[in-house]
């Protein structure tokens, strides 16, 4: 491309970085990086986030840092998904003070965060039993100057899941399905057995139950049931 007097752009320079992030080429992919600024083509949020997430990913927890720093001092400000990248990679390497720090960072710049980066900060937070980080991290986000920060607050803390649970569990409780009643569907084929009130004289109370079966002219009977009583007026012929 060079050699035929073309010049690479983002787009093309990006493809490369992705090989070498593939591939764990770290040197190559800083030197990359180096390159893109030495030809004017300032690198963004992807090229960035390939290399972040390698680092991380390798363990050059010290070298991210070092490109974190590296994007302030070229006027680049992440964005939301490259602090999720960060927050992400960290968490799954165990680095929760670390994560935490740049979730503070994000609430500090106004950065609404992902609920799938809280979720997965809060999870591993109280898989550790860090229940003091998650109420610092809750308490900073009420004092955000942000609205849409300020309701992440109590996902941070789980109510609002809990809610949902709570009325999902409302919901089935108040309209119970026949599943949940305990019946079950007969094999097929067989006749089905089932119980059904009818108007009975008043002062009585019956169920019809028995084997009942459409292709038959043969009627179900009827035994004494003290489990339901029905009440029908007077005036209706019985």
């Amino acid at each position: 491309m060079i050699s035929c007097g073309l010049k690479p752009d983002t787009w093309s320079y990006n493809a490369i970085q992705a090989y070498h992030c593939d591939h764990y080429e770290v040197n190559r992919a800083l030197k990359l990086i180096s390159r893109m600024e030495k030809d004017d083509y300032l690198p963004d949020c992807h090229t960035y986030n390939m290399v972040l997430k390698l680092l991380i990913m390798i363990g050059r927890f010290d070298k991210a840092t070092e490109v974190w720093e590296h994007m302030g001092g070229k006027k680049f400000y992440p964005s939301v998904s490259t602090y999720s990248v960060m927050i992400h990679n960290l968490c799954k390497k165990g680095k929760l003070e670390e994560a935490c720090k740049y979730l503070e960072i994000m609430v500090d710049e106004g950065i609404p965060p992902y609920v799938t980066t809280i979720e997965m900060l809060r999870n591993r937070l109280l898989g550790l039993g860090l229940l003091d980080n998650i109420d610092i991290l809750a308490n900073k986000m009420r004092q955000s100057t942000t609205c849409s920060i300020q309701e992440l607050a109590d996902i941070t803390i789980g109510t609002r899941s809990a809610q949902k649970t709570s009325r999902r569990d409302e919901s089935d409780i108040e309209r119970p399905t026949p599943l949940m009643l305990g019946s079950s569907l007969p094999p097929y084929g067989s006749p089905a057995k089932v119980s059904m009130p009818y108007y009975a004289a008043p002062g009585t109370s019956s169920q019809i139950t028995g084997p009942f079966n459409p292709s038959t002219e043969t009627s179900p009977h009827f035994e004494e049931s003290h489990q339901q009583q029905l009440e029908i007026p007077e005036q209706v012929a019985v």
